[in-house]
C-alpha cells in the first residue's frame, strides 16, 4: 500500500491542477468579475494565487512545500523566471 500512497502523493498536483482549471472555465459562462482563485495554508495564514496559467511546475513544486512563507507580503505567486513561488521578492522554499 505504501507504493500506492507514494504514487497517489505525487500525482496529487494534477487532482489540484483540475480544480483550479474547472474553477475557472465555471466562470468563464458567469457574468460577475473574473478574479482570481487563491488558497490559504491553514497553519500559516499565507495565501497562495492560483492564476488560471499556471504551468504544471508550478503545481508540482507547491505540493511540495511543507510550510509556506511569505513574511513580508503574507501571499505567495508563482515567479516564472525564478520558477518558484515567492513571497514579494523572496523565495518561499530555502
Amino acid at each position: 500500500m505504501d507504493g500506492a500512497g507514494a504514487e497517489a502523493g505525487r500525482d496529487a498536483w494534477r487532482g489540484l491542477k483540475r480544480l483550479i482549471t474547472d474553477l475557472y472555465e465555471t466562470r468563464r459562462s458567469s457574468q460577475a468579475p473574473q478574479g482570481e482563485v487563491s488558497i490559504e495554508d491553514a497553519e500559516t495564514k499565507v495565501k497562495i494565487a492560483l492564476p488560471p496559467n499556471l504551468p504544471d511546475q508550478a503545481y508540482r513544486i507547491l505540493i511540495e512545500i511543507g510550510n509556506p512563507s511569505a513574511p513580508l507580503s503574507g501571499m505567495l505567486r508563482w515567479d516564472n523566471d525564478a520558477q518558484d513561488w515567492v513571497g514579494g521578492q523572496y523565495r518561499c522554499r530555502s
